[in-house]
């Protein structure tokens, strides 16, 4: 008797303890569920924001590169979403999302795409610092044929670890094809950054003064783009490479490192909107002085010309 009393205690107390953990844990789901999905607002819609900025600003041929980047971070909103999808599914406590190949291609295609048109802006500061009379002449379609050829070698990186998930060989070639990638871009970043920061600007004199000094802004908001970027993704992407022989991870650090890598994304439209305004501004200003230069004068011009020929019939 006293033995089914003990029993019946346990199951009991299993079954509160069971519910307790299930209500814990579908706290945690939700607050991350609301986490990923502001994430996700925030993100696509300030990038959106930068396409607009970037279009009608005044940032010549480097709009390019900038414009793949924000679409690209766009992309990257969308993987915020995915991630909420899979928290929303029945077994969504289960956190593990390295088993989760469309998060896994998306992340990848989206870290792939962001450190190659950082690592494109970065040689265009570059270029434009060292050769402004030269950048100047550029022509569009040498941008183009750039950013052409690093989207397809970041799709082709992105497709060989896509299929590597796909079991077509094993993952590791598409790790070291990805990291490989990736060390050539940060080379790029820092080696070109650090060489601008170098260059001496103390030239007043010089005829291109006022086009070296444009120039230097765009490279100093880019630069601290590329910085805070790297600052917070780079460490991330680290931990996530020594997890892949080593570590296993709970689900709120994997949760929270999918979110720091993901936040990358916001970086960049709240530094042009901080360091570059005056760009936007002077074009729509311009644009504005065009309209009113285009307009005015032929309706002022017919009217003069009536009034004086309406004066010269009264006097005759």
């Amino acid at each position: 008797m006293n033995t089914s009393r003990e029993v019946n205690t346990l199951k009991i107390s299993t079954e509160t303890s069971t519910l307790e953990a299930d209500n814990l844990g579908l706290n945690v789901l939700t607050a991350w569920c609301v986490v990923f999905s502001v994430e996700a607002a925030l993100i696509i819609f300030g990038n959106l924001y930068a396409l607009v900025f970037l279009i009608r600003g005044r940032f010549d041929l480097v709009r390019y590169f900038a414009v793949s980047l924000a679409f690209t971070e766009i992309i990257n909103g969308f993987v915020a979403i995915v991630i909420v999808l899979g928290l929303l599914r029945p077994d969504g406590l289960n956190c593990n999302l390295d088993y989760q190949e469309l998060h896994l291609t998306l992340q990848t295609l989206c870290d792939v795409f962001s450190s190659c048109f950082l690592a494109a802006i970065s040689l265009d500061m570059y270029y434009r610092t060292f050769w402004p009379l030269t950048h100047k002449l550029t022509r569009v379609r040498c941008y183009m044929t750039t950013n052409i050829i690093v989207w397809i070698i970041s799709m082709a990186v992105t497709m060989s670890f896509a299929f590597a998930l796909g079991g077509f060989y094993q993952l590791i070639i598409a790790d070291i094809a990805v990291w490989f990638v990736e060390i050539i871009n940060l080379a790029i970043i820092c080696t070109t950054y650090i060489l601008i920061w170098l260059q001496p600007r103390c030239r007043r004199n010089s005829p291109v003064w006022r086009l070296e000094k444009r120039n230097f802004e765009l490279s100093k908001a880019f630069s601290l783009c590329a910085i805070i970027y790297l600052a917070i993704w780079l460490p991330v992407e680290i931990v996530e490479g020594i997890s892949h022989f080593t570590w296993t991870f709970p689900c709120n650090a994997v949760f929270f490192m999918a979110f720091l890598k993901i936040v990358c994304s916001i970086v960049s439209p709240v530094i042009y909107f901080k360091k570059l305004s005056r760009f936007y501004k002077a074009c729509r200003c311009t644009l504005i002085r065009h309209e009113e230069k285009s307009i005015i004068p032929p309706d002022s011009l017919a009217v003069i010309t009536l009034k004086s020929a309406t004066h010269l019939i009264t006097a005759l």
